[in-house]
């Protein structure tokens, strides 16, 4: 790691090429040559991670020794963030980082590096340029609506990043290019991470627990108006028992279904509402933010449970139902 505070330290320009005193001929030819077309690849991350300040210094040091190979002519680096009081700040030394007031309420929306790099390769005389830029997201999403210069809003909710992490790299050599973008993939696999077996399990199968729920129902419903068909004929032998059996069917059944049906999208829409953690942690306000999240996530869990045990219930009532009834019907005869 580099001793200085410097995004790019100074010790990590060694192969820097000192252009003064070129002709203006030859600085022209080098400026158009850098300006030229590159290719550009991305990718998106979207897993629930745990970045700091450490883990993004290690990134830029990771990219910069991909061109250790290389003359460099110059190099820039920066780190931009994005708060929620709609301030942006532009570190230009790590210094600035650890000097920043991280006691602050707002929170972070995003965190992005941006680092450029103008160099010679050993086997290419001509110059080249290489942009790479990583940005980590944390979003909030408001709710609002809008007539003309009207604004009405019901303030922000929390909501789980479309994507987590974005990376993008400007190339002119291909393999170089790859490189940097491995580089960055195998940075991102070696991050700290928070989504649990339980988050990934849940956020599957979440769409399914209202058709499992209904169909939980209606069995139960089914063996609930069996048993009370059959004991109700028993007792009034003057109703048709096909008839009986027909109505208890029919109301059991709607009323079960139903049950079982809501209690199903209840558990789906306590285990929608978990919410990820943010992904970059540099403010007390994100701390705060960590906080409040993990403990609505705990309720939310606990609603879900709360919601399967009822739909389990169902099936519960329905069998004592039936050896209830299969007792009092054996008690009259």
């Amino acid at each position: 790691m580099s001793k200085s505070s410097d995004i790019i330290g100074p010790d990590d320009s060694r192969h820097s090429v000192d252009l003064e005193g070129l002709p203006k001929g030859a600085l022209k030819a080098i400026i158009s040559k850098l300006n030229e077309r590159s290719q550009k690849v991305g990718k998106n991350f979207r897993g629930i991670y745990s970045i700091k300040v450490s883990d993004l210094r290690e990134l830029v040091e990771k990219v910069v020794e991909e061109f250790h190979s290389c003359v460099i002519l110059s190099q820039t680096a920066s780190v931009t963030i994005h708060f929620s009081n709609n301030q942006r700040y532009d570190f230009r030394n790590w210094r600035e980082f650890e000097e920043f007031d991280s006691s602050q309420k707002f929170w972070t929306h995003s965190v992005s590096i941006e680092i450029i790099l103008d160099v010679i390769r050993v086997e290419q005389e001509l110059p080249e340029r290489y942009e790479v830029e990583i940005s980590v997201f944390n979003i909030m999403k408001e709710i609002a609506i809008s007539f003309g210069p009207i604004r009405i809003s019901s303030g922000e909710i929390d909501v789980s990043p479309t994507v987590s992490m974005q990376a993008n790299v400007k190339y002119i050599n291909y393999v170089l290019g790859k490189n940097i973008m491995s580089t960055i993939e195998d940075w991102e696999g070696a991050l700290e991470k928070e989504e649990s077996s339980f988050r990934k399990t849940v956020s599957r199968l979440s769409n399914r627990f209202p058709h499992i729920g209904k169909t939980v129902g209606s069995v139960a419903g089914l063996v609930f108006a069996f048993r009370l068909g059959d004991s109700f004929s028993a007792f009034f032998p003057a109703f048709s028992e096909a008839g009986t059996y027909l109505f208890f069917y029919g109301v059991s059944f709607v009323i079960f279904s139903a049950l079982g049906n809501e209690l199903g999208r209840r558990v789906s829409r306590s285990l929608e509402s978990h919410k990820s953690p943010l992904n970059f942690v540099f403010t007390r306000g994100d701390s705060i933010r960590n906080e409040s999240v993990r403990r609505k996530n705990r309720i939310t869990v606990r609603k879900a449970l709360i919601y399967v045990s009822l739909i389990a219930l169902e099936l519960i009532v329905a069998g004592v139902s039936y050896e209830l009834w299969g007792a009092a019907r054996a008690l009259f005869n």
